[in-house]
C-alpha cells in the first residue's frame, strides 16, 4: 500500500506531467501521426544480447509504432525530468539500447530490409529525439 505522502507526491507529479503534455510538441506530433499509427503498446519478445543476465527473452512493449514516408518508426515515451542539454544527452544514451532492441525485434519479426527509425519522446521535457 502506498502511503498518503507518496500518493500526494505522485498526484503532484502527474499534474505537472499532464500540464507539460497539454498543448506541447509531443501531443502535437501525436496528432500529426495519428493517421499513420500502426500499433500502441505493441508487445515484443526480444532475444537476450551477449552478456545479458537474461536466460530466455526480454519482454517489453513499444509505446508507439507509426509510419513516416513508408518507414516504420518505433517510439518510446519517457517521463524523465530534464533540466539541461547534458541531462537530455545522458538520458538518450541511457535509453538508446532499449529502443535499439525494440527496433531490432520489429525488423526481425517483420523481415524488414532496414531497421525502423527510432524516437524517444521525453514527455515532461516536451522533447522528441530521433536516433
Amino acid at each position: 500500500m502506498v502511503g498518503r505522502r507518496r500518493a500526494a507526491e505522485a498526484r503532484s507529479r502527474l499534474r505537472v506531467l499532464l500540464a507539460a503534455i497539454e498543448g506541447g510538441s509531443c501531443l502535437r506530433r501525436l496528432r500529426e501521426v495519428a493517421g499513420s499509427v500502426v500499433a500502441r503498446e505493441l508487445p515484443l519478445l526480444v532475444p537476450p544480447a551477449p552478456g545479458d543476465p537474461v536466460v530466455g527473452a526480454l519482454i517489453g512493449s513499444a509505446d508507439l509504432v507509426y509510419t513516416d514516408g513508408g518507414r516504420l518508426v518505433v517510439v518510446d515515451f519517457k517521463t524523465d525530468d530534464l533540466e539541461s542539454a547534458d541531462e537530455l544527452a545522458a538520458r538518450v544514451a541511457h535509453h538508446r539500447p532499449q529502443l535499439e532492441r525494440y527496433a531490432a525485434a520489429l525488423r526481425s519479426a517483420l523481415e524488414l530490409d532496414e531497421p525502423p527509425a527510432m524516437e524517444l519522446w521525453f514527455l515532461a521535457a516536451d522533447r522528441i529525439v530521433r536516433l
